[in-house]
């Protein structure tokens, strides 16, 4: 076993509230995810009938962490589900993001513009000495001013998850569209943190560790690398600016592509934001992929780990691949695809979600596939919008 599962009554971890920790049990799993954390997990326990029935009793809503051979933590979460079986009891867990959704948010927010980041400090408050931490130092954006703003915002019956899902919509700066996201982690707490950059990969994965073949693909019909803005103003639609905005390496490479992208009514400054933006969502090809990883990993400092180490949140990078292969999800404009530092060493991305499977050893990673930015902004601004 890797894993073991340990359960006490109180999250607090008390000698006091100490149920039982294993080290026999069969079909553990657990997934990690974004927005989230720590996901669900699920585990069999074998035992006698009565020991069995005791522990279908006592085990629900108990906290739960799964140690490592170092005392780590993989995973953590409360008892959701208890099912007691001839043969023993199964539990099913879920993390404590999953607590978003048992409690309502109940802000008003009507004075003043009020920041994104506010509104997750709010949503922190709620939890504060029931499920979540209050940890603002987790938060990236602690000591930021320049996030975006709103009023007339009212989340009087929104539960949090909900409130959570709309302001992580707005991205990370009024100047900076990128996605970011919220999760829970060790000793439930909350950390929310910008998309990081595919600059600098945690984990490095050699295709000898892959537990099956895997299908890459991409398509130069999404790309477009020539971008007009029409927008709809006082005296009908325009074209902003007059020239298009480009990238000339993308031209080169793949053959000039030029596309329109129409937001409707809105702002000669917001339509060229927009514009902007997707120039670097189309300037080089989406690609995906999903792998299994069965063994070993290298972490960023060099030493070996087991794949259930690797959460969403991470950058991953598959080594061994041509040297030409681009990278997965990286916009062009911020000089790290179209063969950037990382390309050049193999195929890089973010992992959204893992499902780690104890009995094999093997972790199935998803990679983010598609750069966030255009979505973003329309999203912020309240606008349709589309390329054509």
């Amino acid at each position: 076993m890797y894993l073991y599962p340990t359960f006490w009554t109180k999250f607090t971890e008390g000698g006091y509230h100490f149920l039982e920790s294993f080290t026999n049990q069969q079909n553990l799993s657990f997934t990690t995810q974004l927005n989230g954390g720590f996901g669900t997990a699920s585990l069999d326990i074998l035992g006698p009938r009565g020991l069995s029935f005791e522990r279908y009793r006592k085990f629900l809503g108990a906290h739960a962490v799964f140690f490592d051979s170092q005392g780590r933590r993989a995973y953590e979460g409360r008892v959701n589900d208890t099912i007691l079986r001839p043969e023993g009891v199964s539990i099913r867990v879920e993390g404590y993001f999953s607590y978003g959704s048992e409690c309502i948010q109940g802000q008003i927010y009507v004075t003043s513009p009020t920041t994104n980041y506010q509104v997750i400090k709010d949503c922190i408050d709620i939890t504060d000495n029931d499920t979540w931490i209050n940890k603002y130092a987790m938060c990236d954006q602690a000591a930021d001013v320049d996030v975006c703003t709103f009023d007339g915002r009212d989340y009087s019956m929104s539960k949090i998850n909900e409130v959570l899902d709309e302001v992580l919509k707005l991205g990370y700066k009024e100047s900076d569209a990128r996605r970011v996201y919220f999760a829970i982690w060790d000793h439930r707490a909350p950390y929310f943190f910008v998309e990081p950059s595919l600059r600098k990969p945690k984990w490095f994965i050699e295709p000898q560790f892959l537990q099956e073949s895997f299908n890459l693909s991409q398509s130069r019909s999404e790309i477009w690398n020539s971008i007009n803005g029409v927008y709809e103003s006082s005296t009908g639609p325009d074209f902003h600016p007059s020239a298009p905005v480009e990238n000339e390496t993308s031209k080169d490479i793949y053959g000039e592509r030029e596309a329109i992208i129409n937001v409707g009514q809105t702002s000669q400054a917001h339509a060229g934001s927009l514009q902007d933006a997707a120039l670097d969502t189309h300037t080089w090809p989406r690609q995906s992929f999903q792998i299994t990883v069965q063994g070993i990993v290298r972490h960023q400092a060099g030493f070996l780990e087991q794949p259930y180490r690797i959460r969403a949140g991470d950058v991953i990078l598959l080594t061994g691949l041509d040297p030409y292969v681009a990278n997965v999800g990286v916009p062009g404009g911020d000089g790290e695809g179209g063969g950037g530092a990382a390309a050049a060493s193999g195929l890089a991305g973010i992992v959204m979600s893992t499902t780690y499977q104890e009995d094999s050893n093997s972790c199935k990673i998803v990679v983010n596939t598609k750069d966030t930015l255009l979505t973003t902004l329309i999203a912020r601004l309240g606008i349709s919008g589309g390329l054509s």
